[in-house]
């Protein structure tokens, strides 16, 4: 009967074991494929929006708010502060 609870025990362990390098493996997997497919955009991080370009820093911003409403007011949503005296400026 001690063998078969030191060979559980064992296995169990080896199982843990497998099964974390094999998630560390996947991880690691997913952070290459996210660099190989936006690969122009990383080595450009600190310089790849410009001012000339107000689309993407306006798209930037709303999905900055969304996310700022979502988590303090969900129901102020659409009261965003970019226009301050109109009120439901993202609808």
């Amino acid at each position: 009967m001690l063998n078969k609870i030191n060979i559980y025990e064992y296995f169990s362990q080896t199982l843990f074991f497998m099964m974390k390098k094999f998630k560390l493996w996947v991880i690691l997997f997913f952070i290459v494929v996210t660099v190989v497919f936006t690969w122009p955009l990383l080595p450009h991080l600190h310089n790849g929006l410009t001012i000339i370009q107000v689309d993407p820093l306006l798209n930037t911003w709303i999905l900055s708010w969304d996310g700022h409403a979502m988590l303090h007011s969900p129901t102020g949503l659409f009261q965003a502060n970019i226009m301050y005296p109109a009120g439901d400026v993202l609808a």
